[in-house]
């Protein structure tokens, strides 16, 4: 008999992993299934190049129309998934019930919205099409924009937005902006945003929104208000695994699997919905991958250069490209490898734990990529590590 495959969510590792899947030589019937009209599309831009203009949604497509046909699958676009009997290998899609032999969970994450987050015109999160869309046009009309959030998305949106002309403030309960980076290089991003005109609040807690009509500005928790014409909610994101109703769902509300995706017999998932979570781009491409040749039973030499893929993530801060590579913790030390001069944020660095490099950064200094990736990939001793870099500041 035929197998069914399905794809719960048309998102970055669903499409990854069908076309996996078709490279390996599976032939049987997949069944895409997608939340959003649209077909699968790159998410990253929207918080970049979508959000100024630069960027058209045709660009965002990760697949054309002949390559998706020649996947030949079913798709079920606008099609929201809403139950799963894993007893009877059932997805539920409203009144619809799509059999499975074989199924792959990967609907990502959703917006984390604070419990003072109403439906009020200009008031905005950032996660698919629409949302941009949305943002995009109402900031056309404003001149003052707060940012709730100082990770990634926030930070980069906020970047687009003052380069385009808006007075924007950043508002995080952190010390500084994305904390993630460490704090070397986090203090940099920060005085970085400062010096290009961003307001940045720091240690303050938002309590609740200005305005009954629309959003008026927001209130902090120490009594101040801080007056905008918009605001973007980027607090972090959820697995979205509402639509499993408690099946499968770890506490934390992720999809708990093996390095390999698997979840059970039947089941594996992929992306940010994981435990583990993709984090960035090339993770979940590389995570969508291993998870075909898991649900394939493939194990060659692609599969173990996969397993050992350094983790990847960037960012871009105004015109600078903060690249981190590895899994740097709160603690870990920082050292700098390579600097164009004292003070630039362009600049290499390595993190270390215990005197093992556990990760590293770069910052718009392509030639020490390949090193820093290699170094970081290798884990070895950071003493060892540092005599790859022979000249630690250079024109």
């Amino acid at each position: 008999m035929a197998d069914k495959l399905v794809v719960v969510g048309a998102s970055l590792a669903g499409i990854k992993a069908v076309q996996e899947l078709r490279l390996l030589g599976y032939g049987d019937a997949i069944t895409l299934i997608g939340a959003e009209p649209h077909g699968p599309y790159d998410r990253p831009p929207l918080s970049k190049g979508f959000l100024s203009g630069t960027v058209s949604a045709d660009d965002l497509r990760l697949v054309d129309d002949d390559a998706l046909a020649a996947l030949d699958v079913e798709l079920l676009l606008g099609t929201e998934a809403t139950g799963l009997d894993v007893e009877s290998m059932q997805v539920q899609c409203g009144d619809r019930r799509v059999d499975y032999d074989r199924l792959l969970i990967a609907t990502g994450a959703s917006p984390r919205r604070p419990t003072w987050f109403r439906g009020l015109p200009g008031l905005h999160v950032l996660r698919s099409i629409d949302d941009a869309d949305g943002l995009r046009a109402d900031i056309a009309a404003a001149e003052t924009i707060v940012v709730v959030g100082g990770g990634f998305i926030g930070t980069e949106a906020a970047a687009h937005l003052t380069a385009s002309g808006k007075r924007v403030t950043v508002v995080t309960d952190a010390d500084t902006l994305v904390p993630p980076l460490g704090t070397h290089m986090a203090d940099l991003v920060t005085e970085l945003h400062r010096s290009r005109g961003v307001g940045v609040v720091t240690g303050a807690v938002v309590d609740g929104l200005l305005g009954d009509d629309r959003v008026r500005g927001v209130e902090l928790a120490d009594g101040r208000t801080i007056a905008a014409d918009a605001v973007l909610v980027s607090i972090g994101a959820v697995p979205e695994t509402r639509w499993l109703n408690g099946s499968l769902v770890s506490d934390n509300g992720s999809l708990t699997c093996d390095p390999d995706g698997r979840v059970n017999e039947t089941v594996w998932a992929a992306g940010d919905v994981t435990s583990q979570g993709a984090g960035h781009w090339f993770s979940a491409v590389n995570q969508a991958r291993r998870v075909a040749r898991s649900m394939l039973g493939v194990v060659d030499n692609t599969t173990r250069r996969l397993e050992q893929e350094v983790r990847y993530m960037w960012t871009d801060q105004f015109e600078f490209k903060v690249q981190m590579l590895g899994v740097a913790m709160p603690g870990d030390e920082f050292t700098v490898v390579s600097q164009a001069e004292p003070g630039s944020p362009e600049i290499a660095g390595l993190f270390s734990r215990d005197g093992m490099v556990s990760g590293g950064v770069v910052v718009n200094r392509p030639r020490d990529l390949a090193v820093v990736r290699r170094v970081v990939g290798a884990a070895e001793p950071l003493e060892s590590a540092l005599d790859s870099f022979p000249r630690k500041v250079v024109a």
